[in-house]
């Protein structure tokens, strides 16, 4: 039985041994005015998850692509550029697209190979601390085929691992603030892309 509590309060800790925090690099946020939104003449859209690559300190993670994961998350980003009111139409290859968004995601990794081992070792007592950095690189390209503009934006998760991690406040874990950071980056991108006047002309 003390075996059995012993080892229920050691998945515990190690569950609740790390925190994330975001890295905020962004300027204040200027929402869309609403009488924008409401433009006449809305294009259609057509959102493509061109490349996701992973490197870890630096060398690119060679595996097959996790399919499942990539439609997750094109969907989660489908839902943000409807949400966002600019167009009449957000949809995966449509023919009546007026515009193609060709979105490329990076997510780099970045950890210390002798403290990760010394880390585990010690049960946690010993910290380290890792850093997991998206970059998300979008392409507006028209009808012709020609590039209305790009826009590339990033942000990192630091997460802290140590074993009194449960009691650090506020944080988040790192799920959390990967889909933070998902829906931050897009509609960032969403943003800058009309304040640059990509939508003008079609929306007119």
């Amino acid at each position: 039985m003390k075996k059995k509590f012993f080892t229920l309060i050691s998945v515990y800790f190690l569950l609740f041994s790390c925190a994330s925090w975001r890295s905020e690099n962004f300027s204040e946020y200027t929402a869309i005015p609403d009488e924008i939104k409401e433009l006449s003449g809305r294009p259609n859209i057509s959102l493509s998850l061109t490349r996701y690559d992973i490197y870890e300190n630096g060398k690119k993670v060679e595996k097959e692509p996790n399919r499942e994961e990539e439609k997750k998350l094109l969907d989660q980003m489908k839902t943000l550029y409807g949400e966002s009111k600019l167009f009449n139409l957000v949809d995966e290859d449509s023919p009546s697209k007026d515009i193609t968004v060709e979105i490329s995601v990076t997510e780099r990794f970045q950890s210390n190979t002798a403290m990760t081992f010394l880390t585990a070792f010690t049960l946690y007592l010993i910290p380290r601390k890792t850093q997991r950095t998206f970059v998300f690189n979008t392409k507006f390209i028209d009808k012709k085929k020609q590039l209305l503009g790009m826009v590339e934006k990033m942000e990192s998760i630091v997460t802290w691992h140590q074993f009194f991690m449960l009691f650090a406040m506020p944080f988040a874990t790192a799920s959390d603030a990967r889909d933070g950071i998902i829906n931050d980056l897009t509609q960032y991108t969403i943003t800058e892309a009309h304040q640059n006047g990509y939508f003008v002309e079609l929306s007119e």
